[in-house]
């Protein structure tokens, strides 16, 4: 399991990035920002439904020294939270919508 912060932490946070240039849907870039500096849920707000596919590119374009930031992951993570973060409605809400 990843944990977003730390790999946003990771990025190098080019003026150009790279990462930006080959993904489709958006600046991928302001999106790990967000992440990086707490603002998860605003991340969205710069990539437009990302596919696995653009998201993949963009993380094969990544010029990070180590190994690539695992953007697909990460934004993921944020747009599709994991079952073990949902709550279940409540009994009393789900009367009160009937």
């Amino acid at each position: 399991m990843i944990h977003i912060h730390e790999e946003a932490a990771h990025c190098l946070l080019c003026e150009d990035a790279p990462c930006t240039k080959a993904c489709e849907t958006g600046d991928v870039a302001r999106a790990i920002r967000s992440i990086r500096f707490g603002n998860d849920k605003y991340a969205l707000r710069f990539v437009a439904n990302p596919t696995d596919a653009d998201l993949q590119r963009a993380e094969d374009a990544c010029i990070h020294y180590d190994r690539p930031i695992r953007i697909r992951e990460m934004l993921n993570a944020v747009t599709r939270p994991s079952p073990s973060t949902t709550t279940p409605a409540s009994p009393v809400s789900s009367a009160r919508n009937a």
